[in-house]
């Protein structure tokens, strides 16, 4: 019963016109209860990572999908699927900001981050981020015996209404007093009868949970979720909700239908002052429908901006479905009988004709399921003040809208209209969150099951991890953050980076390491770099650049390791790296077992007078090689050995004066640092055997300082970064095979690994020349930033199992500027995600790690006159608290 507030409210607003024809009643917990007595329930689902996966996956996961269209459920239930595209509300970089370190994070790498978080922020207040949701919504008519039809309450309450204010108001505006009382009206029953019904719909809501693929995650919405959702898309505000009752069954209509929907004579209505236009599918595509086809809408750069896409699917009655087919068949057929005799069919005519015959054909022969499919786009614009905002906001509208119908056209072939002013003002209220309904519209297209389902947003991009260090955004606008620490999300702590020079690679780098030292801050970066591509992070930094150069030797024993001045024995690795570094050395292959055996036997006969020179309050003794040549010389061979033992000497000895192969660790490595960069290039032009043992060395010194604890006995997480494969493998092959295992056991150590090459064939090598220990090193990776390469993306797609097509689509639509990366895109595991940088970067940060000549001549006059770039760790104490750059 209406108390007299309302009862005048709603009297007013009877005489201000029509009243928002909503179908909803209430809420029954988390059920929604419809005037019809039909119950519905919303679900939330996580869509797959796999946008750039291949596609079979997606079939798989398509053909899981279509059970939901098969189980038994009462005639005219409908499911429908809302993929929303909606403002991100910063959600990733609040994540990052949560979770940093503030006690140990590096003030300089702080002070860089800064400006770039700055423009992530930026970004989010202007609506260029967007962030995509899922959810399913189901509606089941359940009826009982009792329950009497619309018109059978209509004539009775408008009696009442007669008799109450009398029959010259009602008299006033006839049609609008018979829609309003209609749209008021509810059908009532018992509470017997209530219950039954529920339970009914209840068992149909169970029966679609146990058919949804489980790698979906489906969820059902609370009572809370489903209010705001339903709230949301009905008032189109979302800043605040209104509190429910804590009554189990909560009217809503006065929330509902307090919206105020505008049309004119113009293609779009104004929803709560937010011009709002539809988009719908006109007809199928020709052909084969794929089980991707999505993708194509949910994933490009031409739809990042706000709307939703609302797919509505009912399952038809077979018999029906057969009859309705054979009268259109019929009717095209009739339309040839003229006063003349028979005419040829047109061309469109013979095709729809054929597109009918061979449906009916699958729908008897193979038992197919036939299905309606509604498929709508919701595009909105921005709100506006003033009329010329208004115009321009329109505009967008109709540019949005073009986008919309260009890429169904394009994208996936099919044909796509924007609908009418009549259209819009008659369709948009049922496209409205909760308002789906059986009843016709005009935009029904039946197809079999196996095409229908195909029309379900099931895919979206990488949600990323909780806690990231890194923030990025994807082509069509999502923003998500990186944590290559994060475990439970990367399996295998290993990256592979494809990029041509100039792409980005070492900015890249730079951009990790600063993310990593502004997050974490207690993480060792060490990088081998080639031609000073990491000489400006490093100085900017404090961090040790080491060269190589004949001039000022700085050797690396391979025969030191952490501990040996303690007299602790060497650990097994140890023992392999330096017989691997002899038999460099000796160019003596791996499967010389006599060989390597003489050597194993003389290594470990040297660390045994180590052992005995070490221990606690000794000078610390290193053994050398001179050392094992001594041993190996004196020590008494059988006669069998003695010939192999002689020519080992013979190979090694000539090696004995040599100052980077046969000195102690230069004292420059004793000392602590958290940032080490190695230069390659200059030893590049050594001998080779030099080369590549000197090269070995500095990979194993490095290799040394995994595992390593911190006063709180916690493992030192390490950053490890290899630049310019392609030189590497070409001058130092060694290097590879030793940083391949490490990388295999570095997950438990808290090592990540970075590699960086200009095409993928440079890990991987050729067909006719196979690298096997890239190959296996691209597999066990973890993950994989893809950008514009050398050469074409078929190898790496095939060996990956990705989309080749959403792949070259996604690298190749990024415009690449000055000082910034193009289009990066990365899978870890079973996740494939795609990632971009910001079409514009903050100066310092470029200023800081580009090594433009620009940018290296503003350094240089800089540090003239104000001294080093890194002086900025002194200057700047309240950095490391700030998140934001004034």
């Amino acid at each position: 019963m209406l108390t007299p507030g309302r009862e005048k409210s709603q009297l007013a607003a009877e005489q201000a016109g029509r009243l928002f024809p909503t179908e909803i009643a209430g809420l029954d917990g988390n059920i929604i209860r419809y005037k019809d007595g039909s119950f519905g329930k919303a679900y939330i689902f996580e869509p797959a990572n796999s946008l750039y996966i291949d596609g079979n996956v997606t079939e798989q996961r398509i053909e899981e999908l279509k059970t939901i269209l098969k189980f038994e459920k009462p005639k005219n239930t409908i499911i429908q699927f809302r993929f929303l595209n909606s403002l991100d509300t910063g959600e990733a970089l609040r994540d990052h900001l949560s979770s940093r370190d503030s006690a140990t994070s590096d003030p300089v790498a702080g002070v860089l981050q800064a400006t770039n978080l700055s423009l992530h922020e930026e970004a989010i207040r202007s609506g260029e981020v967007l962030r995509q949701t899922a959810t399913v919504w189901i509606r089941v008519p359940v009826r009982d015996p009792d329950d009497k039809g619309v018109l059978s309450s209509l004539l009775p309450s408008l009696v009442k209404d007669a008799k109450e204010y009398g029959i010259a108001r009602l008299l006033r505006s006839p049609l609008v007093r018979i829609r309003n009382r209609e749209s008021e009206l509810m059908v009532q029953r018992e509470v017997q009868s209530e219950a039954a019904c529920k339970l009914k719909a209840s068992r149909v809501f169970q029966s679609f949970e146990a058919n949804f693929p489980r790698n979906l995650q489906l969820r059902e919405m609370n009572r809370t979720e489903t209010f705001e959702a339903l709230f949301t898309s009905h008032r189109r505000e979302h800043d605040s909700f209104p509190n429910l009752t804590n009554s189990d069954c909560v009217d809503l209509r006065r929330y509902l239908c307090s919206t105020n929907i505008e049309s004119t004579r113009e293609q779009y209505v104004r929803h709560s002052g937010t011009p709002v236009s539809l988009v719908s599918l006109k007809t199928l595509p020709n052909g084969f429908v794929t089980a991707d086809i999505m993708r194509y809408l949910t994933a490009t750069r031409a739809l990042g901006f706000p709307h939703e896409i609302v797919v509505d699917l009912m399952r038809c009655e077979k018999q029906v479905a057969k009859k309705d087919l054979q009268k259109r068949i019929d009717r095209i057929e009739g339309s040839r009988n003229t006063w003349l005799g028979f005419r040829n069919l047109k061309k469109d005519a013979v095709v729809i004709k054929a597109d009918l015959e061979n449906l009916l054909e699958q729908v008897e022969g193979d038992n197919e399921e036939i299905c309606n499919l509604r498929l709508n786009v919701i595009v909105f614009a921005g709100r506006s003040k003033g009329a010329k905002e208004a115009r321009r906001q329109l505009e967008i509208l109709d540019d949005r809208c073009d986008a919309v119908v260009s890429a169904i056209r394009k994208k996936i072939g099919a044909d796509a209209i924007r609908e009418d002013a009549v259209r819009q003002r008659a369709i948009y209220p049922r496209m409205l969150a909760g308002e789906l309904a059986s009843r016709p519209t005009g935009q029904e297209l039946t197809e079999t099951a196996d095409s229908v389902i195909s029309f379900v947003p099931t895919e979206t991009s990488w949600r990323g991890s909780r806690r990231p260090h890194s923030i990025f955004t994807t082509p069509n606008g999502q923003m998500f953050g990186l944590d290559l620490y994060d475990r439970a999300l990367i399996k295998s702590p290993t990256v592979i980076v494809t990029a041509a020079s100039g792409e980005g690679k070492s900015f890249l780098a730079s951009m990790l390491i600063t993310d990593i030292r502004a997050h974490r801050g207690n993480v060792k970066v060490r990088v081998m770099d080639y031609r000073h591509s990491f000489k400006p992070i490093c100085r900017l930094f404090g961090g040790r650049h080491i060269e190589f150069n004949e001039a000022d030797p700085k050797p690396i024993n391979i025969w030191n390791y952490p501990g040996i001045e303690k007299g602790i024995r060497p650990t097994k690795r140890q023992i392999s790296m330096v017989l691997a570094d002899i038999l460099i050395l000796s160019k003596t292959a791996r499967t010389d077992a006599i060989t390597s055996a003489i050597a194993a036997t003389v290594i470990d006969e040297v660390y045994k007078m180590s052992l005995a020179r070490n221990g606690d309050g000794r000078p610390k003794f290193q053994p050398t090689l001179g050392h094992f040549l001594d041993v190996l010389k004196t020590y008494h061979w059988d006669p069998a050995q003695q010939a192999q033992a002689s020519e080992l000497y013979l190979k090694l000895n000539v090696h004995r004066k040599d100052p980077w192969l046969n000195s102690p660790t230069h004292p420059d490595y004793d000392v602590p640092s958290m940032f080490d960069v190695f230069e390659l290039s200059g030893i590049s032009g050594l001998d080779e055997k030099i080369r590549e043992s000197v090269g070995f060395r500095i990979s194993a010194q490095i290799m040394q300082e995994i595992g390593e604890e911190d006063e709180r006995k916690q493992k030192t997480p390490i950053l490890f970064l290899c630049d310019e494969m392609r030189e590497i493998n070409k001058h130092f092959p060694a290097i590879q095979e030793l940083i391949a295992e490490a990388s295999v056991t570095g997950r438990k150590e808290g090592l990540v690994t970075v590699f960086f090459s200009q095409a993928y064939e440079h890990f991987t090598g050729t067909t006719e020349r196979p690298n096997e220990i890239g190959i296996d090193l691209v597999k066990n990776s973890g993950v994989k930033m893809i950008g514009k390469q050398i050469g074409g993306f078929d190898r790496l797609a095939s060996d990956c199992e990705l989309a080749l097509r959403q792949l070259q689509r996604s690298v190749r639509s990024e415009t690449n500027t000055e000082d910034t990366p193009s289009g990066f895109s990365s899978s870890a595991a079973e996740r494939t995600r795609s990632s971009r940088w910001p079409r514009s970067v903050f100066r310092p940060q470029c200023f800081g790690l580009t090594r433009t000549t620009r940018t290296k001549r503003m350094r240089e006059d800089l540090s003239r006159i104000f001294g080093p770039t890194c002086r900025l760790r002194s200057s700047c104490p309240g950095w490391p608290q700030s998140t934001r750059a004034d």
